[in-house]
């Protein structure tokens, strides 16, 4: 299995009909690799996997507009506090957004200055 990051899709269910909000999907190919019913559940098993990063996630969130007004409701949350750490028209966006800040984590100075930058 590859590296995989959390994804909230409140309306999500599985093949056999069971709501499954929580799943895990691939940071190369976007594809889903695994649906939970809990967010403890599927935070268990992104730690079997060893790509687990106790640090945010997307999640849709109807409705949500970011500072300009615009309707952005692909939202990264923290897993530390639940707040949203920022906004995004789409999901490839925010997943594109949560995978750089994943990958600038190592280096305090690139995160804080990528986000200052925004």
């Amino acid at each position: 299995m590859g590296e995989g990051f959390l994804v909230h899709l409140p309306h999500h269910r599985d093949a056999n009909g069971v709501p499954s909000p929580w799943c895990i999907k691939d940071w190369r190919t976007g594809g889903l690799l695994d649906e939970f019913s809990t967010r403890r559940e599927a935070q268990k098993a992104l730690a079997k996997m060893g790509s687990f990063r106790k640090r945010s996630y997307v999640e849709h969130c109807p409705g949500h507009k970011n500072s300009q007004g615009e309707l952005a409701e692909w939202c990264i949350k923290s897993h530390e506090t639940g707040k949203i750490l920022s906004s995004h028209k789409s999901e490839g966006a925010a997943k594109k957004h949560l995978q750089d800040m994943h990958a600038h984590s190592g280096s305090l100075l690139s995160f804080t200055s990528s986000f200052l930058k925004r």
